[in-house]
């Protein structure tokens, strides 16, 4: 449907029964769904509208524009880093804790952060973090790898979309992690 490249179209349900009244009950379904939301039924389109079907299909040549092709390459990357870290394909709840920050629980969180693996739980065991800041930029701790002491195994970055600066301390092992307004990045804590 276009996200992995951020496409410019609307993706806006569309049908194409050929019996009229399995046609009309979709389309009056859908209305009623929409206006339970709170929409406005004339902004609903109708999908039985060939112009729904054609505002909704892909163009192409966004892919030649740097930004588009710059997002699939990196929806690529992630699912190349997925497929190659077994944390990141853990299906376990227990091996999975996320937080965010921020002063106003009313407002976007400042950053946010996902650790995933059985390291949560078992010092020695692999532990990922996918961090993201919002607005603002951010610098977010993780403690040493190996507990106690300097690591066993020392924290790397594995992918950002943005300057990402990893920093460890040789002595402690912490890793700390810098990330601009608007980025995200993968790290290998152990």
């Amino acid at each position: 449907m276009g996200e992995e490249w951020g496409a410019s179209m609307p993706w806006q349900f569309f049908t194409s029964h050929p019996e009229p009244e399995r046609g009309r009950a979709t389309a009056e379904g859908r209305l009623a769904e929409f206006v339970q939301m709170g929409w406005n039924e004339s902004v609903v389109p109708d999908p039985r509208d060939p112009e729904t079907y054609l505002r909704s299909r892909l163009d192409w040549s966004e892919l030649a524009d740097d930004d588009h092709a710059r997002l699939l390459a990196l929806h690529r990357e992630l699912i190349d880093l997925r497929r190659a870290t077994p944390e990141l394909s853990d299906p376990s709840f227990a091996h999975t804790s996320a937080a965010s920050d921020g002063d106003d629980a009313d407002a976007l969180p400042e950053s946010f952060r996902m650790l995933r693996g059985p390291g949560i739980h078992y010092a020695r065991s692999g532990l990922i973090a996918v961090c993201a800041a919002f607005a603002h930029g951010t610098v977010m701790q993780f403690a040493p790898a190996g507990g106690d002491g300097p690591p066993d195994s020392v924290a790397s970055l594995l992918l950002s979309t943005g300057d990402a600066r990893l920093h460890i301390d040789a002595a402690t092992g912490e890793a700390q992690l810098e990330l601009p307004a608007r980025a995200a990045a993968v790290e290998r804590l152990r």
